[in-house]
């Protein structure tokens, strides 16, 4: 076995996994009022973006 195949097949593992159950957990918090977008319009409001800044988005959606 290779040193890092445990490594590879953990991350593919997960990968899999993820994708399995991204439709449900979009579906059920992907909602204004509820999960992890309830502060999303406040927290875009609170940081002025205007049109023509740059952003750097650290992948912490849903993907």
């Amino acid at each position: 076995m290779k040193k890092n195949s445990r490594g590879i097949k953990y991350k593919q593992r997960t990968i899999l996994v993820w994708n399995e159950v991204a439709s449900f957990y979009h579906k059920r918090w992907a909602k204004n009022e509820i999960g992890p977008f309830a502060v999303t319009k406040k927290l875009l409001d609170l940081t002025k973006i205007k049109k023509g800044d740059n952003m750097l988005d650290l992948a912490c959606g849903t993907g």
